[in-house]
Order: structure tokens, then sequence, then C-alpha cells
């Protein structure tokens, strides 16, 4: 498969109110508007855990936030696995090995059961999240361009990418380039 991927606009917003919350009882603190939306991103109130949920996905939990990580472990470049559920899968996010020359090397490995990403930094400052075949999933597009994700991102693909999207700050993965 290419890494040239169809790719479709998404919107993130701030959540409503109103918005349901979590199977967990966490608050929804921002929307995605795009293909298996709406979809909502909310935080712990440590802001340790990342949660998102919907009517068309399935649940997803990172066991990380903004703030740090649900297990006290060092938040920069995610040398231990951190925790990944989506619906009933299981998996986990962690650095792989570092390498000075390979811009691939430098972003943070997610495996979720049988599907591998990979969640880097593109340009200055855009996350993207690429499948294992190197095909973007989904990136932010940054000041200046759009969130894009792609046309054929399934459920699973949406809410991995959101989790990490909202729960790995930028800068625990430049801080690796």
């Amino acid at each position: 498969m290419s890494s040239r991927t169809s790719m479709t606009s998404f919107r993130l917003h701030e959540a409503p109110r109103d918005a349901p919350r979590s199977p967990e009882g966490t608050a929804a603190r921002s929307r995605y508007e795009g293909p298996h939306g709406p979809v909502y991103v909310g935080h712990n109130e440590s802001q340790e855990a990342t949660f998102a949920w919907g009517p068309h996905v399935p649940s997803a939990q990172l066991e990380a936030g903004p703030f740090g990580r649900s297990d006290g472990q060092p938040l920069a470049f995610y040398l231990d696995p951190v925790p990944l559920t989506v619906g009933g899968a299981s998996g986990a996010m962690v650095r792989p090995n570092w390498t000075l020359f390979s811009r691939r090397g430098r972003g943070i490995a997610v495996t979720l059961e049988a599907r591998s990403y990979l969640y880097r930094v593109t340009g200055f400052s855009r996350p993207s999240l690429e499948r294992g075949d190197r095909s973007t999933v989904a990136a932010l597009g940054g000041v200046t361009g759009d969130h894009a994700i792609s046309e054929s991102a399934d459920p699973v693909d949406v809410v991995v990418a959101l989790v990490l999207f909202a729960g790995v700050p930028v800068s625990a993965i430049t801080a690796q380039a």
C-alpha cells in the first residue's frame, strides 16, 4: 500500500456542556466531527489518562494524559509501555529504538493486537498517526492547515488517533528529534 492516502477533513471543537460522559464517567473536553463521529474525548481529573467514546466507535482508554501517566512513570520519551485499550482489544504505546537519522525512529510506536501505528511529528509541529504500512491515518493541521483523516479509517483508527492527539503532548515526541 502506498503512503499516499485519500484524506478528508475533520473538526475538533470544545465539547458542549451537555455532551455525554464516557462509560467511566469522564466529562468530555472536546468533540470530533468527521467519519464515524461524533466522538468525545476527555481526561480523568488528574489528566493522567485519556478517554474517547461515541455512539459509532468503541470506547478507548490511554493510561497517559497531558500531565503524566496513570502509573506514575516518567512521561518523557515513553520508555516503558503505556497501556491502551480500545473496546475489547488491548495494546500499548512505547518509544521505539531511537535512531539519529530516521524520523520514523523518533515517534511513538503503538500496538493494538494485530494493528500497529506510529505517532510522530511531521514538518515542524504537525502530529500524525500512521499505520504500520506507512499510510497516514490522521494528522492535525497545526495553525494554518486543516485536520485530515484517511477516508479508509475505521472506528478503531479514529479513537486511537484521538486519544493520542489528546493524551500525548507533541513535546514528548519532538524532544526525541
